[in-house]
């Protein structure tokens, strides 16, 4: 019977060192799948609705809270990107699960 012959960590660290010109280690952001699955079209729709909704809505009654945040972080992993990706994120079954507190 053959053994598999799979590429060893050193050959990895070679291959990165190669290409260090165009690849990059990265750490991860978790992103649920239902997140990953929106595009433009969807993005577009939410600010035309934002903006029918604020139309005649003076700034000054616009307000953001300032909350605390409470955060399980399931963890997160190193992957191969292209150099220069800005957002590496990697689809999983489970993201961070937060709970948010009104600041006083």
């Amino acid at each position: 019977m053959v053994k598999p012959q799979i590429p060893g960590d050193a050959w990895v660290q070679g291959f990165l060192a190669r290409n260090a010109d165009k690849l990059a280690v990265r750490t991860t952001q978790n992103i649920s799948k239902a997140r990953a699955e929106k595009g433009p079209q969807e993005i577009a729709e939410y600010f035309d609705n934002l903006s029918a909704t604020l139309k005649d809505i003076p700034a000054e009654n616009i307000v953001n809270f300032d909350e605390t945040n409470l955060s399980d972080d399931p963890g997160s992993s190193k992957c191969i990107f292209r150099r220069g990706v800005k957002y590496p994120e990697r689809i999983a079954n489970s993201t961070k699960d937060q709970h948010t507190l009104p600041s006083r």
